[in-house]
């Protein structure tokens, strides 16, 4: 449950804000770990997502085409945009009652 919720908010902060070619870190924390990443802009519908969880390990995103693959503490992940998106708008649901 917490990597998937690591990846939607991930994702959902960097579809959701428009982003320039580099964009200075971001953090935040959940669950007593704390995200520390970067959005690249390669172009109008590519993005890349990278930084590093501490404690835990670095991760990598590609954000393309409506698909997310890379990689998250040493594991391959992928997924369509969309069913990250809904995902969070159920866990913020969840944890607004």
């Amino acid at each position: 449950m917490k990597n998937t919720f690591f990846a939607a908010a991930l994702l959902s902060l960097a579809v959701v804000s428009p982003a320039q070619s580099k964009e200075a870190p971001k953090t935040f924390t959940y669950e007593g770990v704390s995200y520390s990443y970067t959005v690249t802009d390669l172009s109008d519908n590519r993005r890349i997502i990278e930084g590093r969880a501490t404690p835990g390990s670095t991760f990598r995103l590609v954000v393309s085409n409506g698909r997310v693959v890379g990689s998250a503490n040493g594991m391959p992940v992928s997924f369509r945009v969309k069913d990250a998106i809904a995902l969070n708008d159920s866990l913020t649901k969840v944890a607004s009652r």
